[in-house]
């Protein structure tokens, strides 16, 4: 009998845990980890880097690697993508910029941001350079603010950005020692990915009011600085029923990152 009382609050237990875990982004990275091994991306879950400022390791929900693509046997193109997965029954409300941003999104060597900062471009590639920054799907973009009512809200934004920024730089740039450029260089792009579960919003004036309409997917431009590096950052924010298109988009683009880059080292063969 004892058993049989036992077994029964061993399963309520569990029932009460899986309720809880349907409250947290848990499922969300679940997910996300699901159709990126699906479409062949090599997944980490709870990657884990050094914060040195902080004196202590952070967790990134999930850090991804397409399989780089080789140019002329020595260069490189690969793609990368930090995520951090959110829950809010709050909603995310943000405000696109009245004009259209040009986004610079790739460089060469070392580490390379959403806005473009590329640091010790070998000057012989800087024509490749130029071709792959203008030549993608988010130029012309418009950049959101945001406004959110609660300040634990804005903790759990300004901690993702953080961990974006810092995981993006600390397991690049950050592990390099010398001041040199690579030549031939190593091309990377970094995508920096909040996935939201929860209601998306972008506001817009109505004469002396405001109007708030769903929306799939906003772009933050940031300005983010601490003690070992500051830079530009772009945060895509994708709702989470989006991210499978935004996967696809983010291949399409790798697609065209590799056509231009073989036309560069075709030419230069030439």
């Amino acid at each position: 009998m004892e058993n049989g009382q036992n077994s029964e609050k061993n399963r309520i237990n569990l029932q009460k845990l899986e309720k809880e875990l349907t409250k947290t982004s848990f499922p969300i990275e679940l997910r996300c980890t699901r159709i990126l091994q699906k479409r062949k991306w090599d997944v980490i879950n709870n990657f884990i880097f050094e914060d040195p400022e902080q004196k202590k390791h952070r967790e990134i929900d999930i850090f991804a690697c397409d399989a780089p693509s080789i140019f002329n046997d020595k260069s490189c193109l690969t793609i990368y993508l930090l995520i951090e997965c959110k829950k809010s029954d709050y909603p995310w409300i943000f405000f696109p910029s009245s004009k259209r941003t040009e986004r610079v999104i790739l460089g060469l060597s070392d580490m390379i941001f959403r806005s473009g900062e590329n640091k010790r471009t070998p000057d012989a590639f800087e024509g490749l350079v130029s071709n792959l920054r203008w030549k993608s799907r988010f130029n012309n973009s418009k950049i959101s603010s945001w406004f959110f009512e609660k300040e634990k809200q804005k903790h759990t934004i300004h901690d993702a950005v953080s961990k974006l920024a810092k995981a993006s730089y600390y397991t690049t740039v950050g592990q390099r020692q010398d001041s040199e450029p690579i030549n031939p260089p190593l091309l990377f792009v970094i995508y920096q990915t909040i996935v939201l579960d929860g209601l998306l919003c972008k506001a817009s004036l109505r004469g002396k009011g405001i109007r708030l309409t769903t929306t799939k997917r906003v772009t933050l431009g940031m300005n983010f600085i601490c003690q070992s590096f500051q830079t530009h950052m772009l945060v895509d924010v994708i709702r989470a029923d989006q991210f499978s298109k935004y996967i696809k988009m983010i291949e399409a683009e790798r697609d065209k990152f590799v056509e231009i880059t073989n036309t560069f080292y075709s030419n230069i063969q030439r």
